[in-house]
């Protein structure tokens, strides 16, 4: 056992529904906390939690179609074991692409004159929504280590 639920088990299929849009979760949450304190209503704590879980959802699912379950089928699942420092480096290789896509202008703008800005901001928050997404995705699929008590206690 490589550490890791099997790629068509219950506990990946969770996974790659979940991850995605957990990202979105955590934006919102933290849009949520820096709304003024004064005036602020359910319905907007709503519909900004609605907007950014869709947005999540928007990015998050075909980058986990087109990267993360190739990876995950082809990559992980034949290694003789998977850590968490496999996913975080995945999230930061992701972090590092939408940072190139920042500065090219495809995602964020900034100031004129200010490449180093998106791309430093791109890299900031995607790094910490990717790698928290693919934490987040690591903790739904790991498998207990066995210890091998399991099998000395069966007696033949």
């Amino acid at each position: 056992m490589n550490g890791i639920a099997p790629f068509w088990s219950g506990k990946s299929l969770i996974g790659f529904l979940v991850a995605p849009v957990s990202p979105g979760l955590l934006a919102g949450l933290m849009a949520m906390f820096s709304l003024p304190a004064g005036g602020v209503n359910l319905s907007a704590v709503l519909l900004v939690l609605t907007l950014s879980i869709m947005g999540a959802a928007i990015v998050g699912y075909p980058i986990a179609l087109l990267t993360a379950a190739p990876l995950y089928y082809f990559v992980f699942r034949r290694m003789a074991r998977v850590r968490y420092r496999h996913f975080f480096i995945y999230g930061l290789v992701l972090s590092v692409l939408f940072g190139l896509a920042g500065q090219s202008g495809l995602i964020l703008d900034g100031p004129d004159g200010g490449e180093d800005f998106k791309f430093v901001a791109a890299v900031i928050l995607f790094g910490i929504l990717t790698v928290f997404a693919c934490s987040v995705f690591f903790l739904i699929v790991r498998q207990p280590e066995s210890t091998g008590a399991d099998a000395e206690d069966v007696e033949h």
